[in-house]
């Protein structure tokens, strides 16, 4: 398909197959849809690239017009590998705002997690990362306002590898200094209420990095728990925002680190997203405070011989205890200083306690073991044949 043989975007009308916006021919393929407009699969058919190209509604508010070109052409200038990136924005004759960004081949987080909590190097790897991007969008003075599962797209390269990217800046606001003032009215909501920040249930115009930090905590319990901290209707969900304690998320050290993430004023959360990211992570790659299921059922089986007062010993080997990840491996594990893998390392005193009692024992069969069978890792969901960059 060459240029000569497309048309233009019609006024007012949805694109359609064959329609031309800037230098790109759309395929007709929806990808997703937003509060800025929606999708597409199209081409560059000069270079013959495929990008997704999102289109906004027509006779846009020309106030959100200069908005949304001018902060594209920030997040242009970002080239960082859990970012999605942009390669081009315009506007069209009809007045819609377009921007062209990298077609990824993938599935959101959000249908990840709709499958349960994920597993906790996992969850690590992932909160690292987006962390790392909210750090290299700050640093171009935007600010998410909308970061959530949905918006966090696991992509799998050519190898097969699985990494987070973050998508999906159409309520991105510009705090760089000398940029506009935002048009968002004062008491307005903007964002996700179960992913909003105290200060974003509130109404506030002025939100600031440590609003997209309170967010990344919000994920952190979504990732390990299955359900984020808060849930009901959108006002009961602001007001527990703003006035609840922080739940539980089933660990003391990840509570700990939560408290500080979750803060309720802005000022008491870290003071970068890849700070806070690299806390949780370390969190996330600590031992909880209870015996893994192999110990317990060595110091079970210990304590019935001893009431039996004879029979067999069943011993465990030594394996991590841990449970398959949910999908492909996730790469890039983050580098916590100092950090031990203590979910490797045995407790010196349960194995003390449990080789003395193997000592007394009468009898080892060591034919046996407590290890149940392995149970078949879920069948993998086929996502390499989804493409998409929003999913509300």
């Amino acid at each position: 398909m060459t240029a000569d043989l497309t048309l233009p975007l019609r006024p007012s009308l949805p694109p359609k197959s064959g329609d031309r916006i800037g230098r790109y021919v759309l395929t007709g393929r929806i990808l997703g849809a937003g509060g800025f407009g929606a999708v597409y699969e199209a081409t560059h058919p000069e270079v013959e690239l495929r990008v997704a190209i999102k289109v906004s509604e027509p006779h846009l508010d020309p106030g959100l017009r200069q908005r949304a070109l001018r902060e594209a052409n920030a997040l242009a200038r970002i080239q960082h590998r859990h970012v999605v990136r942009v390669f081009d924005a315009g506007e069209a004759p009809d007045g819609r705002v377009y921007l062209a960004m990298e077609l990824l081949a993938g599935e959101p987080l959000s249908d990840l997690l709709e499958r349960g909590p994920v597993e906790r190097r996992r969850a690590a790897v992932i909160v690292t990362a987006v962390g790392n991007a909210l750090d290299a969008i700050h640093t171009r003075g935007l600010v998410h306002r909308d970061v959530k599962p949905g918006n966090i797209f696991l992509c799998r390269d050519d190898d097969g590898e699985v990494y987070p990217k973050l998508i999906d800046f159409g309520i991105a606001k510009d705090v760089a200094a000398g940029a506009p003032k935002d048009l968002t009215r004062e008491g307005a909501f903007i964002g996700t209420p179960t992913y909003s920040s105290p200060e974003q249930c509130n109404g506030a115009a002025d939100l600031g990095p440590r609003s997209d930090i309170y967010a990344l905590g919000i994920l952190a319990f979504h990732l390990v728990t299955g359900h984020p901290p808060y849930e009901g209707a959108t006002f009961t969900v602001a007001h527990h925002h703003v006035h609840a304690p922080i739940p539980s998320a089933g660990d003391p050290a990840l509570d700990e680190v939560l408290q500080r993430v979750l803060a309720k004023l802005p000022e008491h959360r870290p003071a970068t997203a890849g700070e806070a990211g690299e806390l949780l992570a370390a969190a996330l790659l600590a031992v909880p405070a209870r015996p893994s299921r192999r110990r317990a059922g060595v110091l079970a089986s210990v304590a019935i011989a001893a009431v039996l007062g004879g029979g067999a010993v069943v011993l465990v080997g030594r394996g991590s205890g841990e449970a398959a990840p949910l999908d492909a491996p996730v790469t890039e594990a983050p580098a916590v200083e100092g950090r031990v893998d203590a979910a490797r390392e045995p407790d010196a005193a349960v194995d003390a306690a449990v080789d003395a009692a193997v000592a007394d024992a009468p009898a080892l069969d060591a034919s046996r073991s407590l290890d149940a069978a392995p149970k078949p890792r879920p069948q993998k969901r086929n996502i390499d044949d989804v493409e998409s960059l929003d999913s509300d």
